[in-house]
């Protein structure tokens, strides 16, 4: 999908194949697929934490149950992943994104 996107930004704008995407994108306006997966990702995580979403959805983010602070216990506890399938989805991998943020 990101050299769809690359072509399609290519003939708008006229550019020789080679150019950089970054400055094709900054100079149209536009984000890469990747970074607009991760802004909806990161805004539909928050809507589930501001009870913005369905109740189900924030009923499936495991549990903070540690007593004691640490200098992580802001973090939202991740889920126990065997498999990187699972690691990938939604939530384990929105929640690592989200521990990750300042």
């Amino acid at each position: 999908m990101e050299s769809l996107q690359y072509n399609a930004v290519l003939a708008i704008t006229g550019a020789i194949r080679g150019s950089s995407t970054e400055k094709l994108y900054e100079e149209l306006g536009l984000e890469s697929l990747k970074l607009r997966r991760w802004y909806r990702k990161m805004s539909l995580l928050y809507k589930i934490f501001k009870n913005e979403s369905p109740g189900y959805l924030f009923n499936t983010i495991p549990n903070n149950n540690a007593q004691r602070q640490t200098r992580q216990s802001d973090n939202v506890p991740t889920f126990f992943a065997r498999h990187d399938y699972f690691k990938n989805s939604f939530f384990p991998s929105a929640i690592a994104e989200w521990n990750k943020l300042d």
